[in-house]
């Protein structure tokens, strides 16, 4: 089975419960074994669960910055 065209971006926390980090984990290796690539993602370090969408829009830039990064990847011409 191919993998999806479309763009992923993953995120998850430091603290969030091991469950979610493991879901997480599996996310991305089943993208690399489909698709020979890991999406692009992040560790919010210092965060958990709810914490880390709480940031967005403060002082704390981390995961914000990574998002603008990503949709601009994404969304820039190829030449």
């Amino acid at each position: 089975m191919p993998t999806s065209a479309v763009p992923l971006f993953v995120a998850f926390a430091e603290f969030d419960l091991p469950r979610f980090q493991a879901e997480s984990l599996g996310l991305l290796q089943a993208r690399l074994d489909r698709g020979g690539r890991i999406p692009r993602g992040t560790i919010a370090i210092g965060h958990n669960h709810y914490s880390i969408g709480y940031h967005i829009g403060t002082a704390d830039r981390r995961l914000s910055d990574e998002i603008i990064a990503f949709v601009r990847d994404c969304t820039a011409r190829k030449k």
